[in-house]
């Protein structure tokens, strides 16, 4: 199927603050331990850990925490252990970064898929030789502060590829946060693989950096509708006439919904060697695009109907290094202080607490913030409550 084809639904409520519910922590007595040295046979306690994430994932039940221990887990994982609402399940690098899952399978593969409803994927590192990093095919999921990276998507086929994908369309409510997302594909090889691709209904995308991707850095598709796409860092992805920053619209199966209610804010768009903003296919007219910044995109944006931007602005958001991919702001950005607090994250990319001084950032790095010490995905329940 396309990458179309893996996606579902747009858009998601309002990123809200409020205090961390009991029901995000980790519940006594169900931490569970994986390490490459460990064993299958073992009880999965730190002294005796497991082996594979994936057999964790069939010894665990709701609220359990998984702690994956820095290492190399090669071969393809499934998950299908399901959490609850008040006892999410969480799989957990203990080391962010240092947990490296790599698929050595080429063609339509995935180096991680889940199926589990309420669960949560933290701190991961992800590669592999396949078409898609972390695919999710469930419902109240959230994908957090990984790197998924360096997957060829080759040969180019109407199934596509991506990143990090929400791709079923029966699913609701998942959401992206904080991930490093970059050289999935090559730009202008392959108009069906994108790095950051939802096709659910509901859903954040935030804080999240996606660059140097074939085609579209983020695209909702299928049955995307009332998504929060806030904070994120866009940054060299696609080429004309297929690709671009971020574009959002509804098309394909499962057929008969409109991309609507959708809110895109706070985003740097810069660089891309496409469209900057696009709305395609089918469209709602309440979509929101405020606050964001755009910069040497081969296009500007492509709106439909009686949509227009607000306070957005056209300026270099001078990063550090986007050619080594550092993309924190440098003192005097444009970004710094000129975000909107509606639909703002309360932290950014590292856990920094948002706003630092008068107004929210544009972007995912808050300038002057300070990072949080790992792990710090609990902070994401004031932003996404459940």
């Amino acid at each position: 199927m396309s990458l179309a084809s893996l996606l579902t639904i747009c858009c998601s409520k309002a990123i809200e603050p409020g205090p961390i519910p009991e029901s995000s922590l980790s519940v006594a007595g169900t931490h569970f331990h994986v390490s490459s040295k460990g064993s299958d046979s073992g009880p999965g306690s730190p002294e005796h850990p497991w082996k594979s994430i994936q057999y964790a994932s069939a010894n665990i039940g709701p609220g359990a925490v998984v702690h994956v221990a820095p290492g190399e887990y090669v071969g393809q994982i499934v998950t299908r252990a399901s959490g609850t609402p008040e006892k999410r399940i969480v799989y957990l690098s203990d080391t962010k970064w240092g947990a490296h899952v790599i698929s050595p399978d080429g063609g339509e593969t995935s180096a991680w898929q889940n199926f589990g409803d309420y669960v949560d994927i933290v701190g991961f590192d992800v590669t592999g030789n396949g078409s898609v990093g972390i695919f999710n095919k469930a419902s109240f999921t959230r994908v957090i502060s990984n790197h998924v990276h360096n997957i060829p998507a080759s040969p180019c086929t109407p199934n596509g590829g991506g990143g990090i994908v929400n791709g079923n369309y029966s699913a609701t409510d998942a959401d992206i946060l904080g991930n490093v997302v970059h050289d999935i594909g090559v730009p202008g090889q392959c108009r069906f693989v994108q790095g950051i691709y939802h096709s659910v209904p509901r859903g954040h995308i935030a804080n999240n950096i996606s660059f140097r991707n074939a085609t579209w850095g983020i695209q909702l598709w299928h049955a995307a509708t009332d998504v929060v796409i806030t904070n994120n860092t866009v940054v060299g992805n696609g080429t004309k006439p297929d690709g671009g920053g971020i574009t959002i619209g509804a098309g394909d199966k499962p057929g008969g919904v409109s991309t609507n209610n959708c809110v895109v804010t706070n985003n740097i768009i810069a660089l891309n060697g496409g469209v900057a903003l696009r709305e395609h296919g089918r469209v709602g007219d309440n979509n929101t695009y405020q606050n964001n910044l755009v910069f040497n995109n081969a296009e500007g944006f492509k709106l439909q109907g009686p949509h227009k931007v607000v306070a957005d602005l056209e300026a270099d958001p001078q990063f550090v290094s986007a050619a080594t991919g550092d993309f924190h702001l440098r003192t005097g950005s444009a970004a710094i202080d000129h975000g909107t607090s509606a639909q703002a994250t309360q932290i950014d990319i590292e856990g920094g607490r948002r706003p630092v001084g008068p107004a929210y950032d544009i972007g995912a790095y808050e300038f002057g913030a300070t990072a949080a010490a790992w792990p710090y995905y609990t902070l994401y329940s004031i932003l996404t409550p459940r």
